[in-house]
């Protein structure tokens, strides 16, 4: 059927949670944005302990709502390489899941010419949470944070081709709140 031309090869899993509203608005995104979604809504509810919904599981009431809340109102971030994410000195109300790529977290340093540089300390991968401390303490970042690249160099099938970094956002209020 045509309908299965259009998935691009993709099967996309039932979607019984996700408010109908925001299903539409997703879907008017494209079906990759949706599903790429829906996995980094799955593996942050993993990394934080919420049982993965299953047919056993799925009637878990608090499982469904953290999962509904954290497709409500957490968001793909993609950033170019060298775009900065956290700024030293400032303070923020999310923290990310990097989905593929890498970050750099360093210090502003000054320079021979009376400037500043970024002097990268860490590297952050693919699965590593970021800003976490700051969004819960209020304090402010004492890191500049920044997209280094795309992990091997090779977009994948859920990322766009131009961005060199994607990451989940969950707002301090959702995380809070799950």
């Amino acid at each position: 059927s045509s309908e299965n031309n259009n998935n691009k090869g993709l099967s996309f899993p039932p979607c019984t949670f996700l408010p109908q509203s925001k299903f539409a608005q997703l879907l008017a995104g494209g079906k990759e944005e949706l599903l790429l979604k829906q996995h980094a809504t799955l593996a942050f509810a993993k990394l934080l302990g919420i049982p993965a919904l299953t047919n056993e599981s799925s009637s878990e009431s608090s499982s469904v709502e953290a999962i509904k809340v954290l497709l409500e109102y957490s968001e793909i971030v993609k950033l170019s390489k060298g775009q900065t994410l956290i700024q030293t000195g400032e303070s923020h109300d999310a923290c990310y899941l990097i989905l593929d790529g890498s970050m750099e977290s360093g210090l502003q340093v000054p320079n021979a010419t009376n400037g500043w540089e970024f002097q990268s300390c860490e590297t952050l991968s693919t699965g590593q949470l970021i800003g976490e401390h700051v969004c819960f303490t209020g304090d402010v970042s004492l890191f500049t944070v920044k997209s280094s690249r795309n992990s091997n160099g090779n977009s994948t099938s859920l990322t766009s081709t131009t961005s060199e970094c994607t990451l989940f956002k969950v707002p301090r209020h959702v995380y809070l709140h799950i």
